[in-house]
């Protein structure tokens, strides 16, 4: 493959590879990586990021809504709890479930994003090696 070409290769996928395994940790908070994330998903692919924005979102619901039954069932009396306690188990289930379609998202994402930048390194590789051979074609001149 031609070396600008696997550059261009390299420095695009860098480009789109999730932000929190490029960003260095140096105590920007998780809602400064989560933004550089939604921002790189955002310019590589506007349908993940819709897609992640509303997973996220149902998650957030979904944990809100354990919260506050969690309150309720605090502050109710024993009858009361009774009650709370399904809808607590349901909103608990709703929460892990919407909570795994986050991860499984993600989980596919950066899959997908780790083959790209695992085929720009086999290139790259490729490339070296030409590189050695034509060092070493060109050693051989100068002996010559």
């Amino acid at each position: 493959m031609d070396r600008p070409l696997v550059l261009l290769l390299a420095a695009t996928l860098l480009a789109t590879a999730p932000a929190a395994a490029q960003a260095p940790r140096t105590g920007g908070g998780p809602d400064e990586e989560t933004r550089a994330y939604l921002e790189s998903l955002r310019r590589s692919d506007p349908a993940a990021h819709d897609r992640f924005v509303a997973l996220r979102a149902a998650r957030d619901r979904s944990l809100a809504e354990v919260a506050r039954l969690q309150q309720e069932v605090r502050a109710a009396g024993p009858n009361m709890r009774q009650l709370l306690l399904p809808q607590l188990r349901m909103a608990r289930r709703q929460y892990v479930d919407s909570a795994l379609e986050l991860l499984d998202f993600l989980d596919v994402h950066d899959r997908k994003a780790l083959a790209e930048l695992q085929k720009t390194i086999a290139e790259i590789h490729d490339v070296l090696a030409e590189r050695q051979r034509a060092r070493v074609e060109l050693e051989t001149l100068r002996r010559e």
